[in-house]
């Protein structure tokens, strides 16, 4: 793979990260190709670096259908501390399993990336991934899949304290295997959840507006929650980008899902507080249905 001036990455690379496997950086042999988690890394080891560092801490959400109510100011940065109340973070946070999915050529993005603990800027993503095998999601027949699979994992990777570190109490009906599953398997799981509603909400149709306009794309988010989750689309025209609706439905997600310590709940509790897909038992059970059945759940 020849890499130049002009691939970004969304990831970041620090000392003490471990890709995925149960060696340091430092110790992983050349033979060793890291695999897809070498695009996906999250932040935890770069603490108060996020994108978010700076921001105020956000004290109230805009929701479709209930009425906005008090919550507890968020940290700063998610990878500052576990969220409270959590059954268990990977119990006791042991190295993460091997990742489930094929390996594709990192080795020389890896040396690129270590350079620095910053993001490398906007990813360029599309083109490089889609010959390497990704984990499944339902918009694997767009066009724009490999940008938006990416895209999601990488947002996903930097809320991994509110997300993929945690086990919610509702994890097995939506996915049996992640408990023991590694932290790879586990974004691709919050990835593939977000393709699943995403189904629902747009038809993966990322200009989609619906309400009279007021909720804009893959996730139909309106500006006014964007703004409010400080997403970095905020605008209607914004949010058409697939990809940049799919980060802040991610910022909006970890909130939520950190708040109440489940996927959805009965339907109106994690994902379920911003997605109406999720309150009716039918689409509920057909999207849980669909998430049990991938691989990275098992």
């Amino acid at each position: 793979m020849d890499l130049h001036a002009d691939h970004q990455f969304p990831i970041v690379l620090c000392p003490g990260n471990h890709l995925g496997f149960r060696r340091g950086i430092g110790q992983v042999k050349h033979g060793k190709p890291l695999g897809w988690i070498a695009f996906v890394l999250g932040k935890d080891s770069c603490r108060g670096k996020g994108r978010r560092a700076g921001k105020p801490a956000l004290v109230r959400r805009e929701r479709r259908q209930e009425p906005a109510d008090g919550r507890p100011d968020l940290p700063e940065c998610w990878t500052s501390a576990p969220a409270r109340g959590h059954r268990q973070a990977v119990r006791n946070n042991p190295e993460p399993a091997l990742p489930r999915f094929r390996p594709v050529a990192a080795l020389p993005v890896l040396a690129l990336a270590l350079s620095a603990c910053v993001p490398a800027g906007l990813p360029k993503l599309g083109a490089l991934l889609s010959s390497g095998e990704r984990p499944a999601m339902r918009w694997d027949h767009r066009p724009e899949a490999a940008e938006w699979t990416a895209r999601s994992l990488a947002a996903i990777a930097a809320q991994d304290a509110a997300l993929a570190a945690q086990v919610p109490a509702d994890i097995e009906t939506w996915c049996p295997g992640y408990e023991e599953n590694g932290l790879a398997d586990r974004r691709a799981f919050w990835a593939g959840m977000l393709s699943a509603v995403a189904k629902y909400e747009s038809s993966w149709n990322p200009t989609a507006a619906g309400g009279g306009g007021r909720y804009i794309g893959l996730m139909q988010i309106s500006p006014g929650s964007a703004r409010n989750y400080g997403c970095t689309a905020t605008s209607a025209g914004a949010l058409k980008d697939g990809a940049a609706n799919l980060e802040c439905a991610v910022e909006m997600i970890a909130h939520h899902v950190a708040q109440d310590e489940v996927v959805a709940g009965p339907g109106n509790r994690g994902v379920g507080r911003d997605w109406m897909p999720l309150r009716k038992a039918a689409k509920r059970a057909e999207i849980a249905g669909w998430t049990r059945a991938q691989s990275y759940c098992q």
